[in-house]
């Protein structure tokens, strides 16, 4: 009905309806658009049909615990919501309207717009071509950073993800619901079940409604030359000659998004490694290297400042932990394994200027260790016992570049695949080393869409 009105009108006046781009949303946030059209353009004509509305409302719950070999975990968490039909079908073409007006007007004055046509690449081959295409200032391809300031409306394609506290929520709040309703099936101790419904009000808390998410931009990446950051379409990469250097990272968006703004399952968005279209606005200057997904922790850190760096590693740390419980269980010790073990510790201890003993096998339970190689989170995690035990015994912090090198190696002698981990699951740091630097733009979502 709108789409006719609008078509009519434009004839009207003497001017031809042009069709935009299929777009199906899987979120849009209708204050966020209002509030910026209406800021560009002035008032915008809305209309709302009433009609018989019948209200649905649905929830999902659940607990999860895991033992793992520091204790255990147990954490519990719901999402519930509700939605109204009948004005929402009329509400939602009304805002998709309005964000199109929005997306027409802004086209071309947005640094970065992806979901519209933009010219090829300029042709670049070496570090002078790129110095050429900043100097110029013109191209699409080539965005200094520092140019990127706090209320910038941008727009990316991206493979969306949810940060890991959210995965650890909704895979708890799944997990506790088998235990609920089929404990036939699940057997799980009350206590265990008691303390992860208390642990669940604790994320519940810690959410409130909210769905931290990331996303890995597809086209464009993090680059550094000549001192400055840019960041640089992978078309505009790909022509350069294979001897040029460059320190090229991957670019995320990250942010916080509402659970009830989502139109589609949020199942069905975040964890099926789809690309979507984000466009969101900038809560910060350029880049950042670090965020808070959980946002009452910038409020606990004002007060407490450890309890940030605790809370930001919930998600993490109990997703890794599950991990490591069900390696423990699954991983067995054959021949190969144990020679790769043997090998380690050895050279271990001779880059301590000592060697390994029968009485460090022992202390590491070296013939019941568990192991898994499959992925360099797993090597890392399964060959720290042995570091811990050479650094303790002889009182030496050893180098962590130098055991990362010496894992790769023996890895590679073996065959093992040095993969990252493939079940989402970002890949750990060396015992005593910080995770890699980060590139994120750190944004309000306004639109999710494909």
């Amino acid at each position: 009905m709108i789409g006719w009105i609008r078509k009519k009108l434009a004839g009207l006046f003497g001017k031809k309806h042009v069709e935009g781009p299929r777009r199906e949303f899987v979120y849009l946030d209708e204050v966020s658009v209002y509030s910026l059209l209406a800021s560009r353009k002035g008032a915008i004509p809305t209309e709302l049909t009433d009609t018989e509305s019948e209200t649905v409302r649905h929830s999902l719950g659940g607990s999860l615990g895991a033992n793992i070999p520091v204790g255990s975990a147990g954490l519990r968490s719901q999402l519930e919501g509700s939605r109204t039909r009948g004005t929402q079908v009329v509400r939602k073409s009304t805002v998709q309207a309005s964000f199109k007006d929005l997306v027409e007007h802004e086209t071309g004055k947005m640094q970065l717009h992806d979901s519209v046509s933009v010219e090829a690449p300029p042709p670049t081959s070496s570090l002078e071509d790129l110095e050429r295409i900043r100097d110029e200032g013109e191209s699409g391809h080539l965005i200094p950073v520092s140019g990127l300031a706090r209320g910038d409306l941008l727009e990316l394609e991206v493979t969306l993800d949810a940060e890991a506290i959210f995965q650890a929520s909704l895979m708890i709040a799944t997990m506790l619901g088998f235990f609920e309703e089929a404990p036939e099936f699940f057997s799980m101790d009350p206590r265990d079940l008691a303390q992860a419904r208390g642990v669940n009000r604790v994320f519940d808390e810690l959410l409130a409604g909210l769905v931290p998410i990331r996303g890995q931009s597809t086209r464009f990446e993090r680059i550094l030359f000549n001192g400055q950051e840019f960041i640089a379409s992978k078309d505009l990469l790909r022509q350069l000659n294979p001897n040029v250097d460059l320190d090229r990272k991957p670019l995320h968006i990250v942010g916080v998004t509402e659970a009830e703004l989502f139109w589609r399952d949020l199942r069905r968005v975040l964890f099926s490694d789809s690309r979507f279209f984000v466009m969101f606005r900038l809560n910060e200057d350029g880049l950042s290297s670090s965020w808070h997904p959980v946002k009452v922790v910038e409020l606990l850190e004002r007060f407490i400042p450890q309890v940030g760096a605790m809370i930001n590693d919930v998600g993490p740390g109990f997703i890794a932990g599950v991990a490591e419980g069900a390696a423990t269980a699954d991983s067995q010790q054959g021949p190969e394994e144990r020679a790769v073990l043997d090998e380690y510790a050895e050279a271990v201890a001779e880059e301590a200027e000592t060697q390994w003993s029968p009485d460090d096998a022992d202390a590491v339970g070296m013939d019941t260790l568990a192991v898994d190689f499959s992925t360099i989170e797993n090597q890392r995690r399964t060959l720290a016992p042995l570091v811990k035990r050479i650094e303790e015994r002889t009182s030496r912090e050893l180098d962590r570049a130098r055991l990362s090198d010496m894992r790769e190696r023996l890895m590679d002698e073996h065959g093992y695949r040095s993969s990252t981990s493939s079940d989402g699951v970002l890949p750990g740091a060396e015992p005593g080393i910080d995770r890699p630097r980060e590139y994120l733009l750190d944004s309000e979502i306004v639109a999710i869409h494909w």
